[in-house]
Parts: C-alpha cells; structure tokens; sequence
C-alpha cells in the first residue's frame, strides 16, 4: 500500500492513500487527494501506481510539481523515501502493508443507517507504526482515526458529498465542487466558505435562491442539521462533531404554496378582465 505523508511548514498534517491505480491531486473536490492554498491549481498533477514506484505526472499546473527540490518536466519516478513538493505542501512517499479492509468503506454513522461517504482525504495519527514487510493489517474501521469533515447530504437518496475545501462552490456547472445536476439549479448557484470556525452559505445570484429550512437567505451561518434547499434539490448539512437530533424532518417545502399564490392571482386577474370586458359590452349596447 502506497501512502503519502503530507507536511507543511515542517508539521505533519495526514497521511494519503493511494488506493487506486490512478490518483488526482489538487484543489478541486473531485481529486482523491485535496490540497488547499493558492499555489495549488484545480486539478495540479496524478499519480499512476506501479509495483515498487509511483510514476508522478504534472497536469500543466501554474506553479509545477518538484520531485526532491526539483521541479518535474512532464513526468518522473517517484520511489519510496522520495518527496514531492506541491505548493505549501511536502509530500513524502512511503509504502506499507496492506489494509484487510480499506478505508473506503462506510465511515459515517447517520442514525443507526450506514451512509456510504467517499472521504476525499483521510487522516492517520502521525505516530502511527509502520508495519514491516507483507504484513496483513487488520484495521478495524472503528478504531481508526479518520478526520470526518462536515458534509452534505442528499435528501433524495441519501448520498453525502464532503465539504472538501474551504471555499465549496455548489450548482450545474460541471466546475462546481458539487455539481447538481437539475433544471431549478443555476450554473452558479451558491457557495460554502469556512470562516470563525464555521460554514457560512451565501447565494450566487441564483435563479430560484437559497433556502435553509424553508426561510430564503442571501447569507448565513450553518448549523448541524439545518436543511438547504437548491431549487427543487434538498439537502442536510451534517457536522460529525455535532449530530443532528435524528427526530429532525426536513420541512415541507414552500413552493406548493407559492404555486397556489400564483394560480390564485392568475384567477383573480382573469376573473377582473373578464368583468371589464362584460361592462363594456354593456355600456356599448346601451
């Protein structure tokens, strides 16, 4: 198993596995591994898995990929000790053994029901022991440390998509972090920032606005549980740190109502144009 040791500023901050044959690093969410900082472009380099290396490959990033202090031209070698840099971030490549079971399994617990998550990053204690040779590592998925990160999920079907960056864009555009796919979307819908230790909501400009549980907001700050509404699309915003109550029910939403309103406007100026018309006519023929 391949593992990348992630340092900044000299401080390890996790550890990556390379569990697929081809991994992405970058800024954007859809990578396998994320990394945050403006040196770091959106989709920044990949990584193809080989049998006693790793071959690194730079997607024409602004400010390139170095390989032990020296920058990468198309592609390189990358062998077990060896360190790459990307942006403010050090990456040092080191092989272990296998896990028995991986971490890419159901890793949170949502009221009882397993929530299957794709966690873009995952953490391990950085003094963790280093197994030696084939050893088989049986890692229970309850004991591991893994840093959960807050998340959103989908009311319709129940998937979740981590909030993977500081700044999480989210509408149809296929650059948004979470693309959802649906007509009452906007390309650009809305956006996530974390900012004082919290996730704030703010609406880009969309069409058919914002909404956390049923009141329409421009900006707001999120808590555990709350339930957004993009378009026709809800979701519940989660923070595995703080629960929500599982009594909470998504609120019934406002846009039957809203209908109504307009029908029931639409009727009643039909209903005046109609009387308009009728005293006309019988002011002619008299």
């Amino acid at each position: 198993m391949w593992i990348f040791k992630e340092s900044i500023a000299d401080k390890v901050v996790a550890e990556h596995v390379l569990e697929k044959e081809l991994t992405n690093l970058g800024r954007d969410g859809r990578n396998e591994v994320v990394l945050q900082g403006d040196g770091v472009s959106r989709f920044h380099a990949s990584v193809t898995v080989m049998k006693d290396h790793i071959v690194v490959k730079d997607l024409d990033s602004e400010n390139g990929v170095f390989k032990n202090d020296v920058q990468i031209v198309g592609e390189a070698e990358v062998h077990p000790g060896e360190f790459l840099q990307i942006g403010d971030h050090r990456l040092k490549l080191e092989r272990r053994a296998k896990l028995k079971k991986t971490i890419e399994k159901t890793l949170v617990e949502d009221q009882g029901k397993d929530l299957k998550v794709r966690l873009r990053e995952v953490s391990f204690p950085p003094d963790a022991p280093v197994p030696s040779g084939d050893e088989t590592v049986n890692m229970a998925l309850e004991t591991a440390s893994v840093a959960l990160k807050p998340y959103l999920k989908k009311m319709e079907d129940g998937v979740a998509f981590v909030i993977s960056a500081s700044l999480f864009e989210i509408g149809r555009d296929v650059e948004s972090d979470l693309v959802l796919n649906h007509d009452s979307v906007s390309r650009k819908h809305a956006k996530l920032v974390w900012r004082k230790n919290q996730h704030f909501l703010y609406d880009t400009e969309s069409a058919n606005g914002c909404w956390v549980n049923e009141t329409k907001v421009r900006g707001v700050g999120l808590k555990s549980g709350d339930f957004i509404r993009f378009g026709e699309i809800v979701l519940q915003y989660v923070d595995p740190e703080n629960p929500p109550d599982p009594a909470l029910k998504a609120p019934k939403s406002t846009k039957a109502s809203a209908k109504n309103k307009m029908w029931i406007t639409v009727a009643v100026v039909a209903g005046l144009a109609i009387f308009l018309v009728a005293a006309l006519i019988m002011l002619n023929s008299n």
